[in-house]
């Protein structure tokens, strides 16, 4: 569970990082000519945008161009961050209940 919880940060990473590379894998209304999975990839996207959005607003306050190379980098920086961070705090409860 708890690998599972560390590496939650970087699976929604892969899962981002693969919705935006993949032609039409996010689609505000879906049409006839998109591909099959474009109604599933279209319902996730919301989802994972909302755990991306500090990068987001980097993004527009610097000019960078979103869903761009340079912003999937930001992204992936930002997971990184953010599992670092859970590991930290995680470590940190450990020790305090083991010297209790």
């Amino acid at each position: 569970m708890r690998t599972f919880v560390l590496s939650l940060p970087i699976i929604l990473f892969a899962v981002f990082a693969a919705i935006v590379l993949m032609p039409h894998g996010f689609t505000v209304m879906n049409e006839e000519g998109h591909p099959w999975y474009s109604e599933y990839t279209s319902k996730i996207f919301p989802f994972l945008g909302m755990f991306f959005y500090p990068v987001t607003l980097l993004a527009k306050a610097t000019g960078m161009e979103l869903l761009g190379k340079l912003y999937l980098l930001a992204s992936f920086i930002y997971s990184v961050l953010i599992l670092m961070v859970v590991k930290i705090i995680w470590r940190s409860r450990n020790n305090a209940s083991a010297d209790a």
